[in-house]
C-alpha cells in the first residue's frame, strides 16, 4: 500500500472517530458557569479546584453557606466525596481556567472553559484506560481484535459517565486499576524494582479514588495466578522494597486525610455518608442466615437479569468475569474463591442499598470492569476452541449496551423517574426506570429520541454553531420549522441561544479536543 493511501485510510478513520465521538459525547452539564454545591460532582470539583487554583487545601469559600452541608469535622468545611477523582482532574480544570483568563470570558454567556474542560478530563482517561488494555493484551501475547476489545469495554456502561456524568469516580477508578494490573504483568515479566514502586504508587492512587477499592491488595496473586504461575518473579522476593514503598505511600495518604479533613484516618465512613445500611445488612446475617442467603440470591439473579440495567444485558463482561469465576473453581479453587470474594463484595453493595444508584446502570459493579476484562483475555488465550457463542454474546450485548447509553433519557421510556416509584428490588425511590430495556427496545421507533440525541450532542452543538455563524437564529429556526422539527419547545429555543452566544474559539477549543480524542482512540486501535 503507497504512503498517500495509508494517509487517506489514517485520515478518514480520523474523521470517523471525531464524528463517532462528536456524537456520543453530551453538551448535558457541561455548558454551564459552575458546579454548584451539594453533591458529589461538586465534591470532585472543588478538590480540584482547591488543588491547581485555590492551592490551599481550605474549602471554606467552596463551601461558604453549605459548612453542614457536607463534612465539617473539628470546624473544618470539606467535601464528602474522596480526593482522588479531584486530583487526576485538576489539569483540565487548570487549563480551561487559563483559556477563561486569555480570552477575557464573560460568565454572563453562560457557560465556562473551566467547567467545559473540567469535564474533558473524563472521556480523556477513558480512552487512556483503553490504550493500557491493548498494552496489557500485547504483554500477554494474546491475538484478539483491538476493535472486539474497544466494543467489549464500550459495552460496560462505563461511556456514560466518560461521556455524560463527566464528574463521577467510575472512569477514574477503572483507569487507576487497569494501570495497576499493567505494571503487575510488567513486573512480573521483567522482575525491575521500578515496577514495585509503580505497583505501590498505583494501589496508593486507586484507594485516593475511592477508599474501599480493597481488590487492590489481592490483584498481585491474580494477576499471578492467572498468566505468571511458572515467573521466577515474585513481590515476596522483593517484599521490603514493597513495604517501604507500601508505608510511604500509606504516610502520604494519612497526610492527605489530614491537609483535607483535619484528621488522620483510613475509615471511609469517618468521612463518607455514615449510614447504618451496612450494620444493618451484617446484623440480618446474624439474626436470620437462611433467610439473609436466600434474599441475597434473590438480589443476585435480580441484579443479573433485570429489565433495569440488568447486567447481563447492559453489562455482558463482568457477567462473564462473574460466570467464569464460579467454572474456575474445578480447576483453581483458591484462584476461583479469590475473585469471588472480590465479585462478592461488589454485589454485596447493591444488596445493601437494593438500587442502581440513581443513574445509568448498576454502577457500584463498575471497579470489575478491568478484571472481567482480564479473566476474558486469560479465557481467549488459554482455550484450544474458544466458544464461539460466548464471543457472540458478548459483542452482540456490549453494541446493545453502548446504544443503550446513546438512548439513555432520550424519550420517556429510557428517562428515569421524577415521581417515587418501586424499583426492581421493591424499593421505592426517585430516579429509577425498572423497565428500561423495554424502554430502550422501543425508543428506536421514536423519532424525538434521534432528535435529542443530535441536540444534545457536541456534534449538534457544533452544527448548530457554523448555521448560525453563516445564517441567522431566525434563519435556522423558521427553515427547521420549515421541515417540521418541533422548534417551539422552550429548552430547545433556550439551547439555541446557548449555542449562540458560545465563542467561535471555544468551538475551536471543543473541535481540537475532540480531534486530540479521536487520535489517541486510532493509536490505541492500531497497537499490535
Amino acid at each position: 500500500m503507497s504512503f498517500t493511501k495509508i494517509t487517506n485510510s489514517r485520515a478518514k478513520s480520523l474523521v470517523f472517530l471525531f464524528v463517532i465521538l462528536a456524537i456520543f459525547l453530551k453538551v448535558d452539564f457541561r455548558l454551564q458557569t459552575d458546579i454548584i454545591c451539594c453533591s458529589d460532582d461538586h465534591d470532585y470539583y472543588i478538590h480540584a479546584e482547591t488543588t491547581v487554583i485555590d492551592f490551599d487545601f481550605d474549602y471554606a469559600n467552596q463551601l461558604k453557606g453549605f459548612e453542614n452541608k457536607r463534612n465539617n469535622l473539628n470546624s473544618k468545611p470539606s467535601p464528602i466525596g474522596f480526593y482522588g477523582t479531584g486530583l487526576l482532574s485538576a489539569p483540565f480544570l487548570y487549563l480551561g481556567s487559563t483559556i477563561d483568563k486569555f480570552t477575557t470570558h464573560n460568565i454572563e454567556l453562560g457557560y465556562s472553559n473551566k467547567v467545559l474542560f473540567y469535564s474533558f478530563s473524563s472521556p480523556f482517561y477513558f480512552l487512556l484506560t483503553f490504550f493500557f488494555l491493548t498494552k496489557i493484551k500485547k504483554e500477554l501475547g494474546i491475538n484478539y481484535s483491538n476493535i472486539k476489545l474497544l466494543l467489549l469495554f464500550l459495552g460496560t456502561g462505563l461511556p456514560y459517565y466518560a461521556l455524560e456524568r463527566f464528574s463521577m469516580t467510575h472512569v477514574y477508578d477503572t483507569f487507576s486499576i487497569t494501570c495497576l494490573i499493567y505494571v503487575l504483568i510488567l513486573y512480573y515479566k521483567s522482575g525491575s524494582t521500578k515496577f514495585i514502586f509503580f505497583t505501590s504508587f498505583f494501589i496508593f492512587l486507586t484507594l485516593l479514588i475511592r477508599w474501599t477499592n480493597y481488590q487492590v491488595f489481592l490483584l498481585p496473586f491474580i494477576i499471578n495466578k492467572l498468566f505468571f504461575a511458572n515467573s521466577n518473579y515474585k513481590i515476596r522476593n522483593q517484599f521490603q522494597k514493597f513495604f517501604l514503598a507500601n508505608s510511604f505511600f500509606t504516610l502520604l495518604f494519612l497526610f492527605h486525610t489530614k491537609l483535607i479533613w483535619g484528621v488522620y484516618t483510613l475509615n471511609p465512613r469517618k468521612i463518607y455518608n455514615q449510614h447504618d445500611f451496612v450494620s444493618v445488612y451484617f446484623q440480618n446475617l446474624i439474626d436470620s442466615p437462611f433467610i439473609f442467603l436466600i434474599d441475597n440470591i434473590k438480589y443476585l439473579f435480580i441484579t443479573l437479569f433485570t429489565e433495569e440495567f440488568g447486567v447481563f444485558w447492559f453489562s455482558p463482561i463482568i457477567f462473564f468475569g462473574l460466570i467464569f469465576s464460579f467454572l474456575l473453581i474445578k480447576k483453581d479453587s483458591i484462584l476461583a474463591f479469590t475473585l469471588l470474594i472480590i465479585y462478592s463484595f461488589y454485589f454485596a453493595i447493591i444488596n445493601v442499598w437494593q438500587s442502581t444508584g440513581n443513574a445509568y446502570g448498576f454502577r457500584y459493579l463498575y471497579p470489575l470492569i478491568t478484571i472481567s476484562m482480564l479473566l476474558f483475555l486469560n479465557y481467549y488465550k488459554l482455550s484450544d476452541n474458544p466458544k464461539r457463542l460466548v464471543e457472540y454474546y458478548l459483542l452482540f450485548f456490549s453494541v446493545l449496551s453502548l446504544l443503550s447509553v446513546l438512548f439513555f433519557e432520550g424519550w420517556e421510556g429510557t428517562q428515569l423517574s421524577l415521581n417515587v416509584i418501586e424499583n426492581s428490588f421493591g424499593k421505592y425511590e426517585k430516579f429509577v426506570q425498572p423497565a428500561y430495556l423495554t424502554g430502550f427496545i422501543k425508543g428506536f421507533l421514536e423519532i424525538t429520541t434521534y432528535l435529542k440525541i443530535f441536540t444534545t450532542s457536541f456534534l449538534g452543538l457544533i452544527i448548530f454553531k457554523i448555521l448560525i455563524v453563516f445564517f441567522s437564529i431566525e434563519k435556522l429556526l423558521y427553515f427547521l420549522e420549515y421541515i417540521n422539527l418541533p422548534v417551539d419547545n422552550s429548552n430547545f429555543i433556550s439551547y439555541i441561544s446557548q449555542v449562540s452566544a458560545l465563542k467561535s474559539l471555544t468551538i475551536v477549543f471543543i473541535s481540537l479536543t475532540l480531534l486530540a480524542f479521536a487520535y489517541l482512540m486510532r493509536q490505541s486501535l492500531e497497537t499490535c
